[in-house]
């Protein structure tokens, strides 16, 4: 304690500038609102973004639909982890806010690209939330789709959300490389 004044400021490291193009990141996010054919969805503010903990990202809502999705890019330079190394904050992020129930399912994706795909049930007050999030790498980029729906699947669905993820991130991916 004695010693307390004398010590160091703490000075925080300064923001990392990305060298990435953020208007790629909104071409993919719109892409998936696309081909999902929602008309309501709207993009969130810089503000909601950074409440939300995603700032950097391109996130979108549909309120009509309970559909809300983006995407995220990161320079695969300063990323250190692989990608099974991700699982477990990219489950601690979609479970984020759920008091109910959680359950989790990680997998690796067949392609062209290396892909983990993260699932997160949230079941709370009789109310089911499934969100999915796939990592793949592509080129010199990470790039993390994001799609969640705020009800359970119908039985009578043609495609299950999983695979609509997959097959999105996947294209989203070739995106990328077409753009890089």
């Amino acid at each position: 304690m004695r010693y307390l004044d004398y010590r160091s400021p703490h000075h925080a490291e300064p923001p990392q500038t990305s060298q990435i193009d953020p208007a790629l990141t909104y071409q993919i996010a719109t892409s998936m609102i696309t081909e999902l054919g929602l008309s309501d969805a709207r993009y969130l503010t810089q503000t909601e973004l950074h409440e939300i903990e995603l700032a950097g990202s391109a996130y979108w809502v549909s309120e009509a639909t309970g559909v809300e999705g983006g995407a995220m890019l990161f320079d695969l330079s300063t990323e250190t982890r692989s990608i099974r190394e991700t699982d477990a904050t990219v489950s601690e992020y979609l479970s984020r806010g759920c008091l109910g129930d959680v359950a989790t399912m990680a997998k690796s994706l067949e392609g062209e690209f290396p892909a983990r795909q993260v699932r997160v049930l949230c079941v709370q007050d009789g109310s089911t939330r499934e969100s999915y999030a796939t990592t793949t790498d592509v080129g010199s980029f990470r790039l993390i789709s994001v799609l969640r729906f705020d009800s359970a699947q119908a039985a009578g669905e043609d495609t299950s959300r999983g695979q609509v993820s997959a097959d999105m991130a996947l294209k989203n991916a070739n995106f990328v490389l077409d753009n890089d």
